[in-house]
């Protein structure tokens, strides 16, 4: 970045010749100091910075001659002669900077410092340095650490698989009332899809009356229908430049549009939203012209395939209960109740993406549609008639792996109407009792499939290996599998089994006769292309027909013959293993290469049997011979080549990554979670909290499935803490935090005002100890007899240390250990303070979470008030002067809040509106007469003013209420306010008696947290004056947002805080 080259200099007062360097990137030149300001300032963000660990004198390699008649190019890129005015100011800057630097003033590069090139400054402990001013550097630090540790590893992946809305319910009672015309009368198609026409119009509408916000489409809309020209105010007269005030004026429009549509779809669809900002969306655009992919899937999924089987064999249900004699067909399993759509719609996701209609489903659960979907299901069932606009679907492009131009590595997701998916998913409920499927198959079942089958494979190589035996497992990919099972092997498949014929008949229906428009982009779509073969993959149908239609492959695979001839012996409890299923991933687990090359030609010919292919080029071998990888090349009898995979080489099966066993990628995990948060925090589209959300939600999950199902022996304590020093960074940077607020409120529960933020290093064995409760309660035969769960859970526990349970609840574990990093935080003598009483009441802690009646500024200060981290001078290490910028006290956050002059008017703003709010409330109960501040006199004279005066006459009962806010300390604080207050006006009873003629008065002081919380003694008092939970949740957090203006006020001068 900066080349230091012999020759000419620049001339300072003294004769001497102060040498210049010049920056590599833009070619200017500075001195060694400036050069060092101009990187921080104008290329901290290039590709080319220095390396931090580089000494200087490597960096400044070449020096910049100028002789004294040359021109200078300085900073902002103006050429100086020496003979000007101009540059005596330059030399005198220099001759400056020279004579600070022989005054010590300016830090010098000794042994034990480090200059550090992208700020330009020199320190001892550089790592903390980096980790407080430079975030984006200290992750990327960690990530090139375990980029630079790791081999390069070849790698082969097998395919794998708030608000409510504002709308009256009466209006779906006229639909209701449709429907259930249309399913009392006669069949008429037409009918009924005239007015699910018009009834998904209307849910379409109902989308502007959710709380959400308005898509900005429709707002810019109506903002251009209405807009009026005013040229009285038109700027074009008073603009040098009309054009650059339209272009400001039309990027400004665009930014704010963008904004729109991103908090739109984080309200509506969340997981758009998320592709959008980790670019998920543009990693991989689809190549081709719609033409040439209408062409290529309609040869593929518009042609036939009507290759069926010689005999289908009688599968009998799984669910014991039905008997077949007994079966009406206007039974509970030929009717689609309210319940089962109800069922059906809690599984489904509140972001999934809308089908051709645009119908979302957040309006369709928050509308309650459940008995009008339920209507609708029952007339499809008796008329075993699928509505037109249910057989079109849209279908989007997934790349999957390999060669980005070729089709065949791009997954066809159809997604067809809402409402239909509904449907589908309460159908298969219905139909799923009466398949029972081979035990191999572990795909789309109640049971953790994949952790199965990932862990059983790893116990065969770890076995073999040990043993010094053989072991041959074939990883098998299936072409098209989805794309080309023909509709006449589905139908077969069907009626083998004891489904209700009437259900049978829809669940066809719903099958062929679709249609699907392929969307390249936003604005490009293929022709419709009629679906002749195949299931839509985003059909909730789907996975449970495949697997009824290839379950006779795994059947076969699985015969007891098979399995002792050509098996694996995992333990002597169980037979041999020979197939691990998850719908088309195939994987044969054989005792030689002799033996795996019988089972893919027998798997081969199954395929060929019903119309399917394999894709040798995407199968892979891991051959272990006397305990050794061997690198081999298997070759059938039909001439298919399988390579087996290399010492270096990885494959990805399921998500896990295998080479003669399973991999921990701590490379790829680092890198990837590195990546995703650093395009989260560099986002302007979305709002403090919601990029939490997203972290939890959504980048955090993605860490979860690799740590679950590497070993505990993987686990490296080093690694996990290293995640958590990146998320930690993280979430610091993105609510403003200093690098000193303490990790344990990030970790402790939301509940307690903590982030909430996960632990790598608990989920870690959380997780395993949640998996192996789940196994445990398993039906699966072979994983019990494998693994022992009791021993890897008291090994989790240890690994938390916690006291070892015998059957252990993660939520509960989790629970206290977020209670353990609170009573850390409650402990730290700063930024513990005042803690222990967002525990008291925990209704008060609510915004935390929903940010409700907060705006983004003030929901970040509130959290830097709650672990006093906000800038205050008598903070520990924050400033050498502690006494207050406004008075002579020391500047805390409790003198700013309860003492300093500077905020006394807001203080007291916010007292008065604490006393009017419980005013106002004690009157609205009825029970109370109500006087707000009343003068009195004491006994010895003296004149006092009492807050609320409320009297209960009935009772002949009279308080006095004195309200105050003050900065939380011990929970005994509310009853020495109390007592305080009593001994205050205590002496003021007899004349208030005489006043309004009441016998008995009770002095009662209430204490209020400046930081907007109340104790479990003051909130029993006002709820037993018939004060509601809501309303106290409402003054708390008024009593937060004026805190938090009085701390703005002091700090910036401001009597306006920014709000949103």
């Amino acid at each position: 970045m900066i080349s230091d080259s012999g020759g000419p200099s620049l001339p300072s007062n003294d004769g001497k010749t102060i040498a210049l360097v010049s920056c590599k990137i833009c070619g200017k030149s500075f001195t060694r100091h400036g050069i060092n300001i101009h990187i921080a300032r104008s290329h901290r963000h290039s590709q080319d910075l220095i390396d931090i660990d580089k000494p200087t004198d490597s960096i400044l390699s070449e020096t910049v001659n100028f002789s004294p008649s040359d021109p200078i190019e300085c900073q902002d890129n103006i050429h100086l002669n020496t003979n000007s005015s101009n540059n005596e100011k330059v030399i005198r800057a220099v001759n400056n900077y020279e004579k600070d630097k022989s005054d010590n003033n300016i830090i010098k590069n000794t042994s034990s410092d480090i200059w550090f090139p992208y700020c330009g400054k020199v320190f001892k402990n550089l790592n903390g340095h980096i980790a407080r001013s430079h975030p984006h550097i200290y992750r990327q630090n960690i990530t090139e650490r375990y980029a630079n540790a790791s081999p390069c590893l070849q790698k082969t992946e097998i395919n794998n698989n708030n608000g409510q809305l504002k709308i009256n319910e009466n209006k779906l009672e006229p639909w209701e009332k449709t429907f259930s015309e249309i399913l009392n009368s006669e069949k008429d198609e037409v009918k009924l899809d005239q007015k699910l026409d018009e009834f998904t119009l209307f849910l379409c509408n109902a989308t502007s009356l959710c709380k959400g916000p308005v898509h900005p489409a429709t707002k810019y809309y109506k903002a251009r229908t209405t807009w009026k020209p005013n040229h009285e105010k038109s700027n074009f007269k008073t603009s040098n430049n009309p054009q650059r005030h339209d272009r400001r004026l039309k990027e400004k429009r665009q930014n704010q549009y963008r904004y729109d549509l991103m908090q739109y779809y984080y309200y509506y669809r969340r997981k758009k939203a998320v592709q959008k900002i980790m670019h998920l969306s543009d990693y991989k655009r689809c190549p081709f012209s719609a033409t040439d992919v209408y062409d290529y899937f309609k040869e593929t999924v518009g042609t036939e395939n009507n290759n069926v089987l010689h005999d289908y064999p009688i599968s009998s249900p799984l669910c014991n209960s039905i008997d077949e004699e007994t079966i009406d067909y206007d039974c509970q399993y030929c009717t689609v109740t309210e319940k089962d759509i109800d069922q059906a719609m809690k599984g489904i996701n509140l972001d999934t993406a809308p089908g051709p209609d645009r119908v979302l489903f957040k309006v369709v659960k928050e509308l309650k549609c459940m008995k009008i979907i339920s209507i609708i299901a029952n007339i499809m069932l008796s008329w075993n008639y699928v509505p037109n606009s249910f057989q079109s679907g849209r279908t989007i492009l997934i790349f999957k792996s390999g060669d980005p131009n070729s089709l065949k590595n791009w997954r066809p997701i159809t997604i067809f109407s809402i409402l239909r998916r509904i449907i589908e998913r309460a159908l298969e409920r219905k139909i799923r009792p009466f398949v029972e499927l081979s035990t191999c198959q572990r795909g789309f079942i109640s049971t953790p499939g994949t952790f199965i089958n990932s862990s059983l494979i790893n116990s065969c190589l770890q076995k073999s290996k040990k043993e010094k035996g053989d072991c041959c497992i074939t990883f098998l990919d299936v072409s098209k599998a989805f794309d080309s099972i023909g509709h006449k092997h589905i139908e077969m498949s069907l009626n083998s089994t004891s489904i209700p014929s009437q259900l049978k008949s829809l669940v066809l229906s719903l099958v062929k006769n679709n249609s699907v428009g392929i969307e390249l982009d936003a604005t490009t779509r293929t022709k419709p292309i009629n679906i002749e073969k195949g299931v839509a993959q985003g059909s909730p149908l789907s996975p449970l027909l495949f697997n009824l239609s290839i379950d006779f492959i795994y059947r076969n695979l699985n015969d007891f013959q098979n399995a002792s001839q050509y098996g694996y012996r995992l333990t002597e409890e169980v037979d041999n293993l020979i197939a691990l299923g998850f719908a088309d991933d195939i994987a044969l687990i054989s005792n030689n290469e002799t033996s795996a090359v019988i089972m893919i030609e027998r798997v081969n010919q199954c395929l060929t049997e019903i119309g399917l292919n394999l894709n040798a080029s995407k199968s892979k071998i891991i051959n272990i011979k006397k305990g050794k990888l061997m690198n081999t090349t298997v070759t059938t009898l039909n001439d298919i080549k399988i390579n087996s995979i290399q010492a270096e080489e990885t494959i990805k099966y399921l998500g896990v990554t295998y080479n003669d066993e399973i991999i921990l990628d701590k490379c790829s995990i680092i890198t990837n979670l590195n990546r995703s948060i650093s395009k989260l925090i560099t986002s302007s589209l979305l709002k403090p909290d919601q990029k939490l959300n997203i972290l939890n939600q959504y980048i955090w999950p993605t860490l979860i499935y690799p740590l679950q199902c590497a070993p505990l022996c993987k686990l490296q304590l080093g690694f996990l803490q290293d995640i958590d020093k990146i998320v930690k960074n993280a979430v610091k940077e993105i609510v403003g935090l200093p690098c000193d607020t303490p990790d344990s409120m990030l970790y402790t529960s939301r509940k307690y005002r903590g982030l909430g933020v996960m632990k790598a290093t608990w989920e870690a064995f959380l997780q395993h100890i949640n998996i192996c409760n789940k196994l445990q309660v398993s039906s699966d035969p072979v994983i019990g007899f494998t693994r022992n769960f009791n021993n890897e859970i008291q090994e989790s526990l240890d690994h938390l240390n916690i006291s070892r349970e015998e059957q252990p609840n993660v939520r509960s574990l989790r629970k206290k250990l977020r209670e353990k990093e609170y009573e850390n935080w409650k402990s730290l003598p700063h930024r513990g303070r005042g803690v222990a009483h967002f525990s008291e009441w925990t209704h008060s802690n609510t915004w935390i979470s929903s940010k409700k009646g907060l705006s983004s500024s003030q929901w970040t200060n509130a959290i830097k008030m709650d672990c006093n981290v906000i800038p205050v001078r008598s903070l520990p290490g924050r400033s050498e002067e502690t006494r207050c910028r406004h008075c002579n006290e020391s500047e805390t956050l409790p003198h700013i809040l309860g003492f300093c002059k500077k905020g006394e008017l807001l203080r007291n703003n916010r007292h008065h509106k604490v006393r009017s709010a419980i005013a106002k409330l004690l009157l609205e109960t009825g029970h109370f007469e109500i006087f707000e501040e009343i003068h009195c006199i004491s006994t010895d004279g003296s004149t006092k003013r009492a807050d609320i005066i409320a009297i209960d006459r009935k009772r002949d009962l009279g308080y006095i209420l004195d309200p105050t806010v003050r900065f939380e300390k011990d929970l005994s604080q509310a009853h020495l306010v109390n007592e305080e207050k009593k001994k205050h006006y205590q002496p003021c009873c007899n004349y208030l008696s005489e006043k309004y003629k009441i016998n008995t008065w009770e002095v009662i002081g209430l204490l209020f947290g400046s930081r907007g919380t109340i104790t479990k003694f003051c909130v029993n008092i006002l709820l037993h004056f018939g004060i509601k939970k809501k309303s106290l949740q409402e003054i708390l957090l008024a009593i937060l947002r004026d805190s938090v203006h009085i701390v703005h006020f002091h700090l910036y001068g401001h009597m306006n805080i920014y709000t949103e």
